[in-house]
């Protein structure tokens, strides 16, 4: 696990930043304070500016772990009690076998104590 949480982000100029994906050939970055001119006020708080995607690399850090022998995606975390809530994607039988609430054609989410989980890792993947 790295020290960032899950989420977006963009490497730019030595630098990593939170960040989005904006339209074809651009990401928007985030900071904490305007950094040079360029970055503007942003909509809800912070800063941002836009970066041609030539000049950056973005990535997202999604966590996964093991429940009942499977792998599922981290969606969301509650720390009191310490519980998460797991995506998978897998075989509709086996996801009826192991209990799983289906919440789209193909996609299942459960609530598990994090006690139960083993494996948990972080990934990194293209933004």
């Amino acid at each position: 696990m790295t020290d960032l949480p899950d989420g977006t982000y963009v490497e730019w100029r030595g630098r990593t930043y939170r960040g989005s994906v904006s339209g074809p050939s651009q990401y928007v970055v985030f900071a904490d304070s305007q950094e040079d001119p360029e970055f503007i006020p942003g909509m809800v708080r912070g800063w941002e500016r836009t970066v041609p995607m030539t000049e950056a690399t973005g990535f997202a850090l999604a966590s996964r772990c093991r429940w009942r022998g499977e792998t599922f995606w981290v969606l969301s975390r509650s720390r009191q009690p310490a519980r998460l809530l797991l995506g998978w994607d897998g075989d509709p039988r086996r996801a009826g076998e192991i209990g799983l609430t289906r919440v789209d054609k193909m996609a299942w989410e459960v609530e598990v104590p994090e006690s139960e989980v083993t494996g948990m890792e972080q990934v990194r993947r293209a933004a």
